[in-house]
C-alpha cells in the first residue's frame, strides 16, 4: 500500500509479514526525478542522432523514436508533478 501525502512520501510495504515504512521528502525525489528524466530524454536522443549519422539500420532508428517518446511523456509527468508539489 502506497500513502501519498502534500509534502511527504510514505510508502509501505510488506515482506514476509513484516511491515517497513519508507519515508522519503518529496522535494528530494522529485529534485532526483527531474534530472534522470529529462537526461534520459537527451540520451536517447543523441543516441538517435548517432544512429542516422553513421546509417544504422532502420529498425534501430524506429525503436530509438519511439523509445524517445516513451522517455518526452515520463519527462512531461514528472515535470508537471514537479511543478504542482513546488506551488
Amino acid at each position: 500500500m502506497i500513502q501519498f501525502y502534500n509534502i511527504d512520501k510514505v510508502i509501505e510495504y510488506k515482506i514476509n509479514n513484516i511491515t517497513y515504512k519508507l519515508k522519503v521528502q518529496m522535494d528530494t525525489l522529485l529534485n532526483i526525478l527531474l534530472p534522470l528524466s529529462i537526461g534520459s530524454v537527451f540520451l536517447v536522443l543523441v543516441l538517435g542522432i548517432f544512429n542516422m549519422i553513421r546509417k544504422g539500420s532502420s529498425h534501430k532508428s524506429q525503436n530509438l523514436m519511439r523509445l524517445r517518446v516513451i522517455t518526452q511523456f515520463i519527462a512531461i509527468i514528472v515535470v508537471i508533478i514537479y511543478f504542482y508539489y513546488k506551488k
